[in-house]
């Protein structure tokens, strides 16, 4: 048989035979004179005696495969020597190379978020854990500019004030006042998000006017949990437009810049009372609470008129009623509705007091007025407090008459309003009411003896309160339908 020439043959397919002692390396082939390029396949007789380089693929009888072959397999023929029995995969080099750049560059990624992460913990304020939290937030300065000058100097001053009252006197509580690191709010919900970042009670904002050479101060308030209790009375939680303005010229200003507080302990006062009232409230202590905020009101009495003021009587009437006090409880709520006639939170204080009085024809109708009137603060959660304390009412009216179902379905469609809300917000402050809505439905089943439908529904408050009060009584009447 005779073979074309290597010269003449497609380079892809090139062939030789030879015989006897062939020499083959690594790089290149030489037959008689011919080289064979790396790209070539060449079909190769070993015979007996042939050695093999490492490099080169030599399968069954002496076929050689060229380097671009998929694989290298080397078989041991008779008398051939063969430097290495492995598989070589293509690319092994190159995948090893990818391999490690992109083990590298996660290393970098991994080392860069834990740098960034880092960075920005040092930027965020800080997370207050005092019996009662106040954080005092950049004011905003109008007319906006983009290196503000007068607000930066006075709400410093607002918060200095603050932290060294409550550092002198922290009224046998441990009361924490920040404002590193806190920037400007703008809104209710922008306060209401910095209260739950910084675990604070109390947030202070607001705008500060500059006018020509002096400023007025605006302040306002969040309040986050801090009128909490184990019912539905808690009227104060959201926002307060407690805006009353103070003046200041540009030489007071420069005077806080400087370190000196004369000016702002003169006009911060209503300030000072209001926060402290908050505090005794949030600790339990009625009396002072209801002395402080009584001090508050006497001192707004140097501004005419300003917006939010009922919120003062507001307050007052809550504590005033915690302090058993219902005489003046309803005289600081009809002060609240002269000032304002469509605030729904003061209806929700009046209707309390009919509560506590057992009054419930009463409650009823100002819990329902409540739930329709305009002015509803952001964060107030008018509507799921009405209906709760609604449903707690009907649930009372059950208890006493079992065979009345139209008590219980009653009952049941308001404690469905707040677990409505909560399911479709999720909202962290509806989360309680929807505790207690769960429980109170759990009671109407009960008494209904539903032991399935009540039984869910102690378990939806347990696994939703933190209020140590209503997990007890969840487990209690949980034990009692499954008769532990």
């Amino acid at each position: 048989m005779t073979e074309d020439p290597p010269s003449e043959q497609d380079p892809n397919s090139a062939k030789s035979q030879q015989t006897g002692g062939v020499n083959i390396d690594a790089d290149r082939v030489s037959i008689d004179g011919d080289v064979v390029g790396r790209d070539k396949v060449t079909q190769i007789d070993t015979g007996g005696g042939a050695y093999v380089a490492g490099s080169v693929t030599v399968e069954g009888q002496g076929k050689f495969v060229g380097r671009d072959d998929n694989s290298v397999t080397i078989s041991d023929s008779p008398g051939a020597i063969v430097a290495d029995k492995v598989t070589v995969k293509k690319y092994l080099y190159v995948f090893r190379s990818v391999r490690q750049v992109i083990a590298f560059v996660l290393i970098l990624i991994a080392v860069s978020v834990v740098i960034a992460l880092g960075v920005w913990r040092t930027r965020q304020p800080r997370w207050m854990d005092g019996d009662f939290n106040i954080a005092v937030a950049q004011f905003d300065e109008v007319p906006t500019s983009d290196k503000p000058t007068i607000a930066p100097i006075i709400i410093s001053g607002l918060f200095n004030y603050l932290d060294s009252i409550y550092k002198t006197d922290n009224l046998g509580f441990d009361i924490q006042v920040e404002h590193d690191k806190i920037d400007v709010i703008h809104s209710p919900a922008e306060a209401a998000n910095l209260a739950k970042r910084v675990n604070a009670n109390l947030v202070i904002y607001g705008t500060v006017s500059v006018l020509g050479e002096g400023a007025s101060v605006t302040p306002k308030f969040w309040v986050y949990d801090a009128l909490k209790n184990d019912t539905s009375e808690m009227v104060g939680t959201g926002q307060h437009q407690l805006e009353y303005p103070f003046q200041f010229t540009r030489a007071e200003v420069l005077d806080i810049k400087s370190g000196v507080n004369r000016i702002l302990q003169q006009r911060a006062n209503m300030l000072i009372d209001f926060t402290q009232a908050l505090v005794y409230r949030k600790t339990s202590q009625y009396k002072a609470a209801q002395d402080a905020v009584q001090q508050a009101i006497d001192e707004a009495k140097v501004y005419p008129g300003f917006q939010g003021k009922e919120t003062l009587y507001l307050i007052a009437a809550d504590i005033a009623r915690l302090n058993k006090d219902l005489v003046a409880s309803r005289q600081y709520v009809s002060e609240a509705l002269t000032i304002n006639p469509n605030y729904a939170r003061a209806y929700i204080a009046q209707a309390n007091i009919f509560y506590d009085q057992h009054d419930f024809e009463n409650a009823l109708r100002y819990y329902e007025q409540a739930t329709q009137l305009p002015d509803q603060p952001y964060g107030a959660h008018i509507a799921e407090k009405a209906n709760l304390a609604m449903g707690n009412i009907f649930s009372f009216r059950f208890q006493n008459q079992p065979d009345n179902l139209a008590l219980a379905d009653l009952a049941l469609s308001h404690y469905t309003v707040v677990t409505d809300s909560y399911q479709h917000t999720g909202d962290a402050y509806t989360k309680e009411l929807a505790a207690w809505a769960y429980y109170g439905s759990g009671i109407i089943f009960q008494y209904r003896r539903d032991a399935e439908l009540a039984s869910r529904a102690f378990d939806q408050a347990l696994a939703l309160t933190t209020d140590a009060d209503l997990k007890a009584r969840a487990q209690r009447r949980l034990g009692e339908v499954r008769g532990n």
